[in-house]
């Protein structure tokens, strides 16, 4: 992955050892119920995690998007001065190369179209499904969103179960 910086990041590192809302984006994406939902959701999700002092500092977002030939480093840092600071951590990444995002989108079963022309550039906008990914601490897929469900609510109510559920785990560990 590259981060907001262009510096070369391995995904593991923004999707292990805190519980990740992960989502698949592109910042031209115009669909209303597409990528735009998915950051007022996770807006809102970050700012509801902020407030719980047991979440804030284990909940972390991911926006990954697929359209690395116009979503640089450079436009996914403008995309993220809209997000006001707080202390729940917010990464905005993309990748060098569409061949180092199609594995990332096949193991999570991102399905994601693109027209080409008879010159075989892009003839119109990206199609895909909108689906975001809560992931647990292990990197673990344990939810998927599409949007029928994906509201700040049943997000939140996910994420406390997670954590009670690795509290408990710590808990019964020897």
């Amino acid at each position: 992955m590259l981060d907001q910086a262009g510096r070369r990041r391995p995904l593991s590192r923004f999707t292990a050892g805190k519980i990740t809302l992960l989502g698949f984006i592109y910042t031209s994406c115009a669909d209303a119920r597409g990528c735009p939902l998915a950051y007022q959701v996770f807006h809102t999700v970050r700012h509801r995690v902020s407030e719980d002092p047991d979440l804030r500092e284990r909940v972390r977002l991911v926006s990954l998007s697929f359209d690395p030939a116009r979503d640089t480093p450079a436009v996914m840092r403008r995309y993220a001065a809209g997000t006001p600071p707080n202390r729940v951590e917010w990464a905005f990444l993309t990748t060098e190369r569409p061949r180092t995002l199609v594995p990332l989108l096949d193991g999570f079963g991102q399905d994601v179209r693109l027209e080409l022309d008879d010159h075989r550039r892009a003839a119109g906008p990206l199609a895909h499904m909108l689906k975001v990914f809560l992931l647990d601490e292990g990197a673990v897929v344990r939810e998927i969103y599409t949007t029928a469900y994906l509201y700040p609510e049943v997000i939140m109510n996910d994420i406390k179960t997670l954590r009670l559920d690795e509290q408990s785990r710590r808990r019964s560990a020897p």
